[in-house]
């Protein structure tokens, strides 16, 4: 892989990237499914559901039902998450080390979780002092990724060229959004997909550590 250059912008998916929050998420989802009598689900399950927001996240856990029950089964879920949103989460190995690396360069995070959930796990977990911006998803306003309006959003208000920004993210609609926008992109295998799911969307970088982003950018 070679070297990308001139890079001034940096923005980071969040979960499956920056943290771990499948326990959490897991933990919610079970939360949910236990209270309308579905049997629970194991975090690797849960793994392959995540990465295009929570309703979709829902939906899949819970299977083809009614609109009542997922709207419930949504309910539910957000009632427990929203109170344990840092309870197990984490950050991965080194994120610290690595976006502190990069101070010289902005940086921001962009997930598909609703956007206040996305601020407060990023504050909780003290990495905000990182970041110029913090985004998740707001439906309202922008579609969420592999759409590259939130990106487009952020490279304006930011003032930066798209061949100076890169997207690092775990899936593929981080790295569909990414390419839609314009923008360089970085694959991580660390997180919630396989080498080969990344590869098939055929990013510019694929990285095993977020230590590696130093090598390369």
């Amino acid at each position: 892989m070679e070297k990308i250059k001139n890079i001034k912008l940096l923005i980071f998916d969040l979960d499956g990237t920056l943290v771990d929050s499948i326990p959490d998420l897991t933990d919610s989802v079970n939360y949910a499914l236990t209270k309308l009598n579905h049997p629970e689900l194991n975090q690797e399950q849960v793994k392959k559901m995540v990465g295009s927001g929570l309703k979709n996240l829902i939906q899949l856990a819970i299977g083809n039902t009614k609109d009542e029950t997922l709207e419930k089964a949504h309910s539910y879920f957000l009632e427990y998450y929203a109170k344990n949103l840092v309870n197990k989460t984490t950050y991965y190995k080194n994120i610290p080390d690595m976006l502190t690396y990069f101070s010289d360069k902005k940086k921001a995070v962009y997930s598909n979780k609703p956007d206040t959930y996305t601020v407060e796990i990023v504050q909780k977990l003290q990495l905000d002092t990182h970041f110029v911006k913090i985004m998740g998803a707001q439906p309202k306003k922008y579609k969420l990724k592999p759409s590259p309006e939130g990106i487009h959003l952020i490279l304006k208000e930011l003032n930066i060229a798209p061949q100076e920004a890169v997207m690092i993210g775990d899936s593929t609609h981080d790295i569909e959004a990414g390419k839609a926008a314009g923008i360089h992109t970085c694959a991580v295998s660390y997180g919630y997909r396989s080498k080969d799911i990344l590869n098939a969307v055929k990013p510019d970088l694929l990285i095993d550590s977020c230590l590696d982003l130093t090598q390369y950018l």
